[in-house]
């Protein structure tokens, strides 16, 4: 894990990597709606982890093997944020994502 930690503390989100990152997500995982929130389940660790209402389209985005660069344009217009904001919190959600062990594999 400590290997893989440090091979991700070396990305950095560029538009090379908005539009051509792929993550792949534990098998272990449950994801549940729970109004404007998301649940994760790590089955094998039996541990919860919940999701704000503005890390749900960065979650959908990974589940569905997509590029992050449409999710954050439409986060831009529907929160009226700047770009950058929103790129630091998909970075503060990916690195969250992999420390716990949730993200099992980063290529771009």
């Amino acid at each position: 894990m400590k290997e893989m930690e440090q091979k991700y503390r070396q990305f950095t989100i560029d538009d090379s990597f908005l539009k051509t990152a792929s993550f792949k997500l534990v098998d272990d995982i449950l994801f549940s709606n729970v109004g404007n929130e998301g649940v994760l389940l790590h089955l094998k660790l039996s541990e919860y982890y919940s999701l704000n209402e503005t890390c749900l389209p960065f979650w959908e985005a990974l589940q569905n093997h997509q590029p992050f660069e449409p999710v954050i344009e439409k986060m831009i217009s529907e929160y009226d944020v700047e770009r950058t904001q929103v790129i630091c919190d998909l970075k503060a959600f990916l690195t969250d994502l992999f420390k716990l062990g949730l993200l099992s594999e980063i290529s771009n």
